[in-house]
């Protein structure tokens, strides 16, 4: 959705996405002696997107405009092809924010601006009893099966639980100079990633 709110000075746009996904997963070990633990398991991803955006002209030589963005999913699935109880609930959150500002100093020299500030948080998690209820294996330690042709795995997996909080801040300034047939950038980019 986007248009006009006020004729030739302010536009929005807005986008929303959301995303159900099953799809089967088909668990077959390679070792004779776990072969009959075979089966096939749903592995689950769900993701909600969306952005808003607001362009606003100032005057005739700058515009300025704002950008939110988010990403939020989360999905269950295999690590190695072991048995649901090893496989990881993964949930992500993901934010970006936007500034901009663009100015024709002169009609050959155009001035643009930004600021962005973005941020991640991931959980990779052991699988509860809703993501499968009954598991074998579930809540218990991670028990690995190795012979020729492969391993399997059942129990809590050894790559959860992990967890990780990222943000950036981020300044950018370049300037284009316009000169006959050639065009040159400068310009300039600081990002600060605690």
């Amino acid at each position: 959705v986007g248009g006009p709110i006020k004729k030739d000075k302010l536009f929005f746009f807005f986008n929303y996405e959301y995303m159900n996904q099953v799809q089967a997963y088909t668990v077959q070990p390679s070792l004779p002696s776990v072969a009959g633990l075979a089966g096939n398991f749903g592995s689950p991803y769900v993701g909600k997107t969306l952005s808003f955006r607001l362009d606003y002209r100032l005057d005739t030589k700058t515009s300025l405009f704002v950008r939110y963005s988010h990403d939020g999913n989360s999905s269950f699935g295999p690590k190695n092809g072991g048995l649901p109880s090893n496989w990881l609930r993964n949930v992500n959150w993901s934010d970006q924010s936007i500034l901009g500002a663009t100015t024709a100093l002169k009609p050959t020299l155009v001035n643009d601006f930004r600021f962005t500030y973005a941020f991640w948080s991931n959980r990779n998690l052991f699988p509860n009893s809703s993501d499968c209820p009954g598991c074998l294996g579930l809540d218990g330690p991670q028990i690995s099966f190795y012979g020729i042709g492969g391993g399997f795995e059942v129990g809590d997996t050894s790559n959860a639980t992990q967890g990780r909080d990222l943000r950036r801040f981020t300044w950018q300034d370049s300037l284009s100079w316009q000169k006959g047939s050639h065009r040159m950038k400068f310009g300039g980019l600081f990002e600060h990633a605690p």
